[in-house]
């Protein structure tokens, strides 16, 4: 891809996407919680609330960019967002699982670092 303004752009259309449609989902139990951080390029989609006296939070995704790929700290979506990624038009050597050990990142098909 030619720009960080354009991994931005498909980073929060992405986690957007994920956020609202799990607000529309949601019950009362707990909020969803958007943060895009344009500038700095972090994306976070967290959960909170209560069950009880029990206190429910959550990251759902974290995503964010880091010497021109995109990284994937945490991703609890059931089909995850790298596959939304790749059909947006992100290669996948600009992406990076974060969520898996670095020794591990080079079995898969996605960057290393």
């Amino acid at each position: 891809m030619e720009s960080r303004n354009q991994y931005v752009d498909i980073l929060e259309e992405t986690i957007r996407d994920y956020h609202d449609w799990a607000d529309r989902a949601a019950d009362d139990m707990f909020d969803n919680c958007l943060i895009c951080d344009r500038d700095r390029g972090y994306f976070l989609w967290f959960q909170v609330g209560w069950n009880g006296d029990r206190r429910i939070s959550r990251t759902m995704i974290f995503a964010r960019l880091k010497n021109g790929k995109i990284w994937i700290e945490e991703d609890w979506t059931t089909e995850g967002i790298a596959t939304d990624l790749l059909v947006a038009g992100v290669p996948n050597s600009d992406i990076v699982l974060a969520f898996h050990p670095p020794y591990k990142r080079e079995f898969t098909e996605f960057a290393t670092a």
